[in-house]
């Protein structure tokens, strides 16, 4: 789970499962930058967490934001060379990233998937009408259109609409 503070960076804790109550005090994750790490995501594993290092020195809309990802096996740190600035979520897999890819048409962004080994992006649903990633959970993803809400099953590409806007 996660709390809202002012802190920019990531900790873990030990949690009692059975109560839901921390065991231990909170320990920064050991990334080798600190003071901007924030929207960390969990891969399906739980063993490695997707975060963004956003400069501190340079707030506001300018701010750019860089997705790396921490191994708590290795103890290192993967920078993912696609530069990412909205939501993302990790693939089933656990070897990708989904995010909304706007280098074509930045008003247009595509969802598409980098792979963490080979850094290669492909569109996740190549021919389909341009969609906006907002979440993930497991195989649905919510996406934003201009007619409103999609929820669309990541494996097959099948869509519902969730909401119509007026």
């Amino acid at each position: 789970y996660r709390t809202l503070s002012s802190t920019r960076d990531i900790f873990t804790a030990n949690m009692d499962p059975a109560t839901g109550k921390v065991t231990a005090a909170p320990i920064p994750v050991r990334v080798n930058r600190t003071g901007g790490n924030v929207l960390p995501r969990w891969a399906p594993d739980s063993r490695q967490l997707a975060y963004y290092w956003a400069d501190p020195r340079t707030p506001g809309p300018r701010n750019e934001r860089e997705l790396s990802v921490y191994s708590f096996t290795t103890g290192k740190e993967q920078r993912v060379a696609v530069k990412l600035a909205g939501p993302y979520c990790w693939g089933r897999d656990g070897a990708s990233i989904l995010f909304n890819d706007g280098e074509k048409n930045p008003r247009q962004p595509e969802v598409a998937r980098v792979n963490l080994g080979t850094s290669q992006v492909t569109p996740l649903f190549p021919g389909a009408s341009p969609l906006a990633l907002r979440s993930c959970a497991t195989d649905l993803m919510a996406a934003l259109k201009a007619s409103g809400f999609k929820a669309r099953n990541v494996p097959t590409g099948s869509g519902t609409e969730g909401y119509r806007f007026n």
